[in-house]
């Protein structure tokens, strides 16, 4: 078998045929091409299965603060609010904590994501008549007092409401990212290396707009290169967050959203930087650009270096 040339594996990074790489890449281990010391630094050659499945993956599950329709009073969303419509599942839309949040299922394309997101809270806004979405990534609300007050039950927290129409979709694919003890999906990290040690306040009421990223493009990179590559995201895509956000942005960096904040998940990695402002319809073209953003740097990642 004749062995591919760097320009020609440069060719097919680009174009996602990784099980092509991995024949020819033992034979340029060598090589002091700069792809190539990526590639071999990589899990490319561990991949097996992950070789064959979708090259980048994209979903997300943003959290909004609820309110009754016509005013800013927070409500607490939970399954105190189910309808007939909805039943308890931990897909589609969920109540975290209070919050009101939309799991979607995982895409390909971040115009699919940015349509999805359009209409569920379309069809969830007209079932729930007497709520409305709060437009504030925080609020100073001590929500511990209200849930005694509103007597919300531990089961009733952290519960999903999902669509009767169909079972969830299965979200991405067995195995990790690049740590085999995915019990670290628990934990937020920093892709700059920092401490995360924020303490939460009680009296602090946030929501963010995680964003779910997998695919092989992602579990191809070692941990190292992991953490470059959500730098190189969280550089180019937090400012454009910020831009739009209110000034109730700063008060939920108090404790949520710093730079670089990530968690390993099986799909890849879920982002956590970003407040939920740019999943408010008015700024759907700032999520589209965002979106397009992480694709094209997860794509390009490796050549870039």
């Amino acid at each position: 078998m004749k062995t591919c040339s760097i320009d020609e594996i440069r060719t097919l990074y680009v174009d996602g045929k990784f099980a092509d790489i991995a024949k020819n890449l033992p034979h340029l281990r060598k090589a002091a091409d700069p792809l190539i010391q990526f590639l071999m630094a990589s899990n490319l050659l561990k991949m097996k299965d992950w070789l064959t499945e979708k090259l980048f993956t994209v979903g997300a599950d943003p959290e909004f603060i609820m309110c009754k329709r016509g005013t800013e009073e927070v409500v607490l969303f939970s399954s105190q609010h189910t309808t007939e419509r909805y039943k308890l599942s931990e897909a589609a839309v969920g109540a975290d904590y209070g919050l009101l949040e939309i799991r979607t299922p995982i895409f390909t394309k971040p115009k699919e994501l940015v349509k999805h997101m359009k209409v569920s809270l379309d069809d969830f806004m007209e079932q729930y008549e007497k709520l409305d979405i709060l437009k504030k990534e925080a609020v100073e609300f001590n929500h511990s007092r209200q849930r005694i007050r509103e007597q919300i039950d531990s089961e009733d927290i952290d519960y999903g409401v999902r669509f009767n129409a169909k079972e969830p979709e299965v979200w991405g694919a067995n195995g990790g990212v690049s740590i085999e003890d995915l019990e670290v999906m628990n934990y937020t990290l920093s892709a700059y290396g920092k401490p995360m040690f924020n303490k939460p306040n009680p009296d602090i009421f946030s929501a963010g707009g995680h964003i779910h990223v997998g695919g092989a493009y992602v579990k191809m990179l070692s941990f190292d290169q992991l953490k470059a590559l959500i730098r190189k995201i969280d550089q180019a895509v937090r400012p454009l967050c910020e831009a739009v956000e209110t000034e109730a942005g700063k008060l939920r960096r108090e404790i949520y959203g710093f730079p670089g904040e990530f968690r390993l998940k099986q799909y890849g990695f879920e982002y956590r930087s970003l407040s939920n402002a740019i999943f408010w319809e008015e700024n759907s073209k700032v999520l589209s650009k965002i979106l397009t953003i992480i694709m094209d740097t997860v794509k390009t990642f490796a050549t870039q270096e």
